[in-house]
């Protein structure tokens, strides 16, 4: 996408992915690619503040949707956009979920 356009590319192919990511509801909270680079850092090492009993105090809203966890290989050999049966699934329950009717 961004290759072909070459000079007259006016926007990242990353702002498509990660559009695509808040508009599935993989993405849970509305900032840029940049906030979210300036932030990444600090929301990976927040905890809640707890009750005696070890419960949240309030409930906190994490950037990411629940997902499965990464295969055992993960970051070594080829990358790839395949996707196993688990995130296949999680990906279109989020796209059914937020955007009814699009998947029959």
């Amino acid at each position: 996408m961004g290759y072909t356009a070459g000079r007259d590319l006016k926007h990242m192919p990353s702002e498509a992915y990660w559009g695509g990511l808040g508009a599935w509801g993989l993405r849970r909270l509305d900032l840029s690619i940049t906030e979210y680079g300036q932030r990444a850092a600090a929301l990976g090492r927040f905890r809640p503040e707890r009750d005696d009993d070890n419960n949240a105090a309030k409930r906190t809203v994490s950037m990411w949707a629940q997902l499965p966890p990464a295969p055992e290989d993960f970051l070594q050999g080829d990358i790839t956009f395949d996707l196993g049966p688990d995130e296949a699934q999680v990906l279109a329950d989020h796209i059914r979920r937020h955007h009814k009717g699009t998947l029959a």
